[in-house]
């Protein structure tokens, strides 16, 4: 797929790209400005989000298919989010549930990155 058709798919399957709202100044369409914090959700990832949750479990339970199933999908991701930082098996992925914000943030609260040396 070219660039260009990739990101004109892309855009077409933006959940909500067509939405208007009603302001002050008339009906206007959203403009949605914060794709670095949450970013939109697009209708080919939330499709294969409602096929990956019909077999999803607990990663904490490997006696079911489903726990491992979803375990073993786990794993597949780690493998390849190392493999395309070219990390070695003496590294670790640190997995947390609430995107990069919810990673980073304890990572450099513990260093004290946040704060600088004036507000200890």
């Amino acid at each position: 797929m070219k660039e260009n058709n990739f990101w004109n798919f892309v855009r077409k399957n933006i959940i909500g790209r067509n939405v208007k709202i009603i302001t002050p100044f008339g009906e206007r369409f959203v403009t949605y400005a914060d794709y670095t914090a949450s970013g939109r959700n697009v209708t080919f990832i939330e499709n294969y989000m409602l096929y990956i949750l019909e077999l999803y479990g607990n990663t904490h339970t490997e006696d079911d298919t489903m726990g491992n199933c979803t375990t073993e999908r786990l794993h597949q991701a780690e493998k390849i989010i190392k493999k395309s930082v070219n990390a070695g098996n003496n590294y670790k992925i640190i997995e947390v549930g609430t995107e990069a914000t919810g990673a980073v943030h304890p990572t450099s609260a513990n260093s004290r990155a946040l704060y600088p040396p004036c507000c200890d």
